[in-house]
């Protein structure tokens, strides 16, 4: 027989000590009373967060929450059955682009179809009021492994038929951010 330990966490406000509504899957909030953001950490129990509010959500509206990353792709080896786009490849990713991860309920599909279209089109990141937004659900770690499936995502969608990729992707910290 194995012994099991359940460690039970408080979630109350790290700053101000008011309850945290959370539903099951939720793992970041923000205390509805001192505007404190809070990130469940498997190590740490309730620690805080930064969350940044876009000045595009609005105003009596939700927004949707991204984990969003400053991230550097470099391609070691680019493959294709035909067709040559690996200069395209190499211009796209020759500078920093912000990885958006949406961090509300939603499939595999629209998540990576979401992030290559922020990719492509990336939102302004200006900072605005606070504003509701919709469940946090996705951790941030799962941050890495989604934009790995991005990258490969617009690289497959190249016209030369892409065969295999490798590639290194140097990532920043996550920042939650609510935009429209």
């Amino acid at each position: 027989m194995t012994n099991t330990l359940v460690r039970l966490i408080p979630l109350v406000c790290a700053r101000c000590g008011t309850p945290v509504p959370a539903a099951p899957d939720e793992v970041a909030w923000v205390c509805e009373q001192c505007g404190q953001g809070q990130i469940l950490d498997d190590e740490k129990g309730l620690a805080q967060l930064d969350v940044f509010f876009s000045k595009g959500v609005p105003q009596g509206k939700n927004g949707r929450p991204f984990w969003v990353a400053r991230g550097q792709v470099s391609i070691t080896a680019r493959g294709t059955y035909s067709g040559n786009e690996e200069r395209a490849a190499r211009e796209f990713w020759s500078a920093p682009r912000l990885f958006f991860v949406p961090a509300w309920d939603s499939s595999l599909d629209e998540t990576i179809q979401m992030g290559v279209y922020l990719l492509r089109n990336p939102e302004r990141m200006e900072v605005g009021p606070p504003a509701r937004f919709m469940p946090v659900v996705t951790p941030p770690g799962d941050l890495r492994a989604l934009a790995e499936f991005m990258i490969v995502s617009i690289e497959a969608d190249r016209r030369d038929a892409l065969k295999t990729i490798d590639f290194q992707l140097a990532l920043d910290p996550a920042q939650l951010w609510v935009l429209e």
